[in-house]
């Protein structure tokens, strides 16, 4: 499936670069909070074996990717409502969750227990890839 926009959690970021088994998202333009770029380092620097090199070379692919890095506090009021709902779920999964209400994009994600949590988002799962 090919998107015009849509917003990218860390799963999505992550496929890009393949250190996530996912199909990368097919997107013209994509959005991601700023916290999903935190987290990709932080699961960049296990896959890397913490070699700053290879961390930073896929950050240099992942950063132009993304049309718009969008801070959380532009979605906070959803993101509060998300994670008083759903206290299981990470804040920064929710996070990107609730950026995609505010700006009325879809979603795309390598983790299908998002669909479904907010009615007002379309959330699209990347396939595994084979």
């Amino acid at each position: 499936m090919h998107l015009d926009a849509a917003v990218a959690d860390t799963s999505a970021l992550l496929a890009i670069v393949g250190a996530m088994p996912l199909e990368p998202p097919g997107a013209d333009a994509l959005w991601a909070p700023d916290g999903a770029l935190l987290e990709a380092v932080a699961v960049l620097r296990s896959f890397h074996d913490g070699r700053t090199p290879d961390v930073l070379g896929d950050l240099a692919v992942i950063g132009p990717m993304v049309s718009e890095w969008i801070s959380a506090h532009v979605a906070l009021t959803p993101l509060v409502d998300l994670a008083i709902a759903h206290p299981d779920q990470l804040i920064v999964d929710l996070t990107a969750l609730a950026v995609a209400k505010v700006t009325h994009l879809p979603l795309v994600t390598g983790q299908p227990d998002l669909v479904g949590l907010d009615p007002d988002v379309a959330v699209v799962v990347l396939p595994r890839r084979t």
